[in-house]
């Protein structure tokens, strides 16, 4: 999942969300210093952003593409590829989880509150005294039964989104430019997500001890439809 040619896409084009979140944490007073968890960090751009204020930070993600990105861009933080409910969560004052990570991490569970519940239990755990935990999902509030196109001069990305219940599968086909010949190569990807009820999670978070806000987008940066962030503090 996020093979080098769509983890450069990804990178280049659609790093909007996760700067947003950079944009949002940014504006908290009194200033986040870290350390700074950043769980499915993609191609680091989100510790990138705060870079100039964080001292200390850890990012995680399942595609080892990703990781060379985010190392390139952050060589001062610390990476490794990891499934989300693998990582064992360092302390901190902020963990993020940007880009519908939880989603993708509960495909296909029957009953994903036996994962999520003591996942946010080990979150809690690590974060310190007023610690946030800020994330998004997608959620019950739309049908994910669409398509969605993007192109640049050296690439295309199609997408075909299905939904079963509470399961979407995206088809992603992306021709890519090769440099050396100018003709293009097709990769396709498949990717599964789970779909969230809001009340649910909302529940889930302050029983296990967080102060809850939603959100529909990062500072200016909207979230897609369907989508919704949680902005938590540790009670």
């Amino acid at each position: 999942m996020y093979n080098r040619s769509l983890a450069k896409i990804h990178d280049e084009s659609y790093a909007h969300l996760a700067e947003g979140a950079a944009n949002f944490l940014r504006k908290i007073n009194p200033p986040i210093r870290g350390p700074l968890v950043d769980l499915g960090c993609g191609a680091g751009n989100l510790l990138a952003a705060l870079s100039d204020q964080i001292e200390v930070a850890y990012g995680f993600d399942l595609s080892p593409d990703m990781i060379l990105r985010a190392k390139a861009k952050n060589p001062g933080f610390n990476f490794g590829v990891a499934n989300l409910f693998d990582v064992r969560i360092p302390p901190a004052q902020v963990v993020t989880m940007i880009g519908e990570i939880l989603s993708y991490a509960c495909h296909g569970e029957t009953n994903p509150s036996k994962s999520v519940v003591p996942f946010l239990n080990r979150i809690r755990t690590q974060l310190q005294d007023g610690g946030i935990l800020l994330f998004d999902v997608l959620t019950d509030i739309r049908d994910y039964n669409y398509h969605h196109s993007g192109e640049e001069a050296t690439w295309t990305l199609l997408m075909n989104s299905t939904q079963a219940g509470d399961e979407v599968t995206r088809k992603l086909t992306i021709f890519q430019k090769k440099p050396e010949s100018g003709l293009y190569a097709k990769t396709t990807e498949y990717h599964h997500l789970k779909v969230f009820q809001n009340e649910q999670m909302t529940q889930w978070l302050t029983e296990t001890g967080f102060e809850v806000v939603t959100m529909q987008a990062y500072a200016e940066s909207a979230l897609p439809a369907g989508r919704i962030a949680y902005y938590c503090r540790k009670a």
